[in-house]
């Protein structure tokens, strides 16, 4: 299966860490980088994102560009491991993109 790793946009300072959003620029980052996803021969059919805003906003935008469907998925939340991400994707189609 193909798995695309993408880490979230630029996300704006503050705390609690969890709630960060994305900044415009980070917004435009999404954007672009969904732009690219669905410009390529196999693009996610699937956008798996951690829990956290900032990664569902990515998360969201590249979905929205590519046509895919988003699922938040806490197995990417911080401190995930490649056995979680691997469980998290079992029975999948693919390509899948992820967002941590």
């Amino acid at each position: 299966m193909r798995i695309y790793l993408c880490r979230h946009a630029q996300a704006a300072a503050g705390e609690p860490d969890g709630l960060r959003e994305l900044t415009a620029a980070g917004l435009q980052q999404a954007r672009a980088l969904g732009e690219r996803l669905a410009a390529l021969p196999a693009p996610p059919r699937l956008v798996l994102t951690s829990p956290l805003v900032r990664a569902r906003q990515t998360g969201a935008a590249l979905a929205h560009a590519t046509g895919a469907t988003v699922r938040v998925e806490e197995a990417l939340a911080p401190g995930a491991t490649a056995a979680e991400l691997i469980d998290a994707i079992a029975g999948e189609a693919g390509p899948v993109a992820t967002v941590g």
